[in-house]
């Protein structure tokens, strides 16, 4: 039978009667709370009995204190002579725990009590979650402007769907416990003016929810990569930020028991967590990503060549559509990558290219992009995206003249297909062509002019 266990409770920071009922419980089932730190709350095991606790609130105190202070040890010593004893402390948050039968409250003027809250309210809590709504707000508005610009990427990116998902976990938990917490103090304000205290009821419930909620999007999004190796990568990476989260937890823990004042522990901590976020988890991401590039199995064949001094790598992979599909070519030296990029329920994007080395840069080449919409009712927009993506392009002539790119409706009959645009810049034809075929829509973009023939292949490549 195990003799100790290691909780992560989810409480308001306001909420003393959520705790207080919770340690009472965990004492009736044999569970006494010994310490609480940034890995957890920890308790031991004691016989079932009935004990009562207090949380209370010392304005005063500091996560980087190395021991409590005067004021502090006289508290307790106040508290334990009315058969109060410390069970925990973490801060400014201060457990006491009472086996009487009916035991004298630790706080008795609800006004004190109310303000020795507040006061620590406005030194860590409230500053904390109010800079976590606004970086909340700021991202989730990054994410909504990225829509703008590139629409087709967050349709087919999980990983869009996941950050909006995390920032609006952050809002939601930020904004209900600003709201939570300022609708109790202004009940209790009211009830303290009468000498009442009012019971707390903070948001455990929606926090757990949403924990959840983030835990299984977390897990989708982990099986939802088109590659292996980068589900790996991405589960490496966030192991990384709870190391460097421990880490941080753990040398201010360390300072702690060292006597190191709480200006210095503060000072050392902050210097700690910049170096660990910058120079540590820059370092730790690149030894990631090479790490994962020599001992990940290659399921693609690849080809090392050098050019000017410099290795670079070739992919060789069967694409749907090749080249050699559309020309004779007596060159063998292409990089050929197949890229299964993103894929979600609604939209599928898939990107394919075939270059030549970098010393045969006269060989033909050819690039192309396929979305494969999967709900109907987005077909229209991603077509209507796809024809307005190169509208930005522009071009002047030594007249001042000034042309824009755009696709032109074409005979889509030569490619077998339901509709067809080619890029136009003024009255250039460009060898760049969108194709409609069912719920597919293809940009392709060979470097060279395609005959009819070749246009045929195409069709039956992707008709």
């Amino acid at each position: 039978m195990r003799k100790t266990k290691y909780v992560f409770p989810a409480f308001s920071f306001y909420d003393r009667t959520g705790i207080q009922d919770y340690l009472e419980k965990q004492a009736q089932n044999g569970w006494m709370l010994e310490k609480m730190g940034g890995f957890g709350w920890k308790f031991r095991r004691i016989e079932p009995k009935k004990i009562h606790f207090a949380v209370t609130f010392f304005p005063r105190a500091s996560m980087f204190d190395p021991g409590p202070s005067e004021k502090e040890l006289t508290f307790r010593e106040f508290c334990a002579h009315s058969g109060w004893d410390l069970a925990a402390a973490s801060a400014q948050m201060q457990i006491f725990c009472n086996d009487r039968e009916n035991p004298v409250p630790v706080e008795t003027d609800p006004m004190i009590e109310l303000e020795n809250l507040h006061a620590t309210a406005r030194k860590v809590y409230l500053p904390t979650y109010f800079m976590m709504l606004l970086l909340g707000i700021m991202q989730m508005m990054n994410l909504i402007s990225s829509w703008k610009y590139t629409p087709l990427d967050v349709l087919s990116g999980h990983i869009y769907y996941f950050n909006a998902l995390c920032f609006f976990v952050l809002i939601t938990m930020c904004a209900a416990e600003l709201t939570g917490y300022f609708r109790w103090r202004s009940k209790a304000k009211k009830a303290a003016e009468d000498g009442l205290f009012v019971a707390t009821s903070g948001s455990c419930t929606l926090q757990l929810v949403l924990v959840c909620i983030l835990t299984a999007a977390l897990i989708l999004l982990l099986f939802s990569f088109a590659e292996p190796k980068m589900a790996v990568m991405f589960a490496a990476l966030i192991a990384l930020i709870f190391a460097i989260s421990a880490v941080s937890v753990g040398a201010t823990a360390l300072m702690k028991r060292m006597n190191l004042s709480a200006t210095a522990n503060r000072i050392a901590t902050f210097a700690l967590i910049l170096f660990l976020s910058f120079a540590v988890a820059g370092a730790g991401t690149m030894g990631i990503i090479r790490a994962m590039d020599e001992w990940w199995p290659r399921d693609k064949e690849v080809v090392i060549y050098e050019h000017n001094g410099i290795t670079y790598e070739l992919y060789k992979e069967n694409l749907p559509l090749m080249v050699e599909d559309l020309l004779e070519v007596d060159y063998d030296g292409y990089d050929c990558h197949w890229s299964k990029r993103q894929q979600t329920l609604l939209l599928g994007y898939s990107a394919a290219y075939q270059l030549p080395r970098l010393d045969r840069m006269d060989a033909p080449s050819l690039q192309y992009r396929i979305v494969d919409v999967k709900a109907g009712f987005l077909y229209d927009f991603c077509l209507n995206t796809m024809l307005a993506s190169n509208q930005d392009a522009w071009s002047e002539d030594i007249y001042g003249n000034i042309t824009t790119d755009e696709y032109r409706q074409t005979d889509p009959t030569p490619w077998g297909a339901d509709a067809a645009y080619q890029e136009y810049n003024g009255d250039n034809a460009h060898s760049t062509y969108l194709l409609c075929y069912g719920d597919q829509i293809i940009e392709l973009e060979p470097d060279w002019e395609l005959s009819e023939e070749q246009k045929a292949i195409v069709g039956r490549k992707f008709g």
